[in-house]
């Protein structure tokens, strides 16, 4: 994982034959903004497989820096129609819930364009040993929940966090297209 290499690589075009062969989707965990000649190279393979389904995680992973870039999310969601991703913040909570403080309407508006081609998902890695119990996995998903469903909320993740911060107010229709109805799309459930 921290030497990912080339998207496009002879390789990862093995797995990509596979996944068409089996009609497997592929979660991509690519940072377009960090890695910005993950661009070229993924869009070089979303062209080479369109039948291939690719979920590209975190918003493509184009909300990773100081500010996010939603824009290299949509270019990607725009010229590819078998390319979809989720809202999973994953460890970057925090910077996300900044995000959303200062300016929850480019999230929204994200969501609500892309409403068909997002999915919900965690990126919460429970490892044995580790302190992520149940109570803390249930606090950590009804903090996404929150923020996607509220305009407003507390923090039911961290105690110490006594401001209201600033949701998404998503409508429920949109909201069960997140959870249920997307995925069971691009999931074949």
């Amino acid at each position: 994982p921290n030497e990912p290499g080339d998207v496009d690589s002879e390789n990862m075009y093995k797995v990509y034959a596979l996944a068409q062969k089996y009609k497997a989707p592929i979660l991509m965990h690519i940072d377009f903004q960090k890695r910005p000649e993950w661009v070229e190279q993924f869009w070089r393979v979303a062209t080479d497989f369109p039948e291939v389904k690719f979920i590209v995680a975190h918003y493509c992973r184009a909300a990773s820096g100081k500010s996010p870039e939603l824009e290299l999310c949509s270019k990607t969601l725009d010229k590819f129609p078998n390319v979809f991703t989720d809202v999973s913040m994953g460890g970057g909570i925090k910077r996300y819930m900044r995000y959303f403080d200062e300016n929850p309407e480019i999230f929204r508006n994200f969501i609500l364009r892309y409403q068909d081609r997002i999915m919900w998902g965690t990126d919460i890695e429970i490892e044995p040993g580790a302190k992520k119990d149940a109570e803390w996995i249930e606090r950590r998903m009804r903090l996404d929940f929150l923020i996607l469903s509220r305009a407003s909320y507390k923090n039911p993740f961290n105690s110490d966090d006594t401001q209201t911060h600033k949701g998404l107010n998503l409508p429920r229709k949109v909201l069960k297209k997140i959870y249920l109805e997307n995925p069971r799309k691009i999931l074949q459930l």
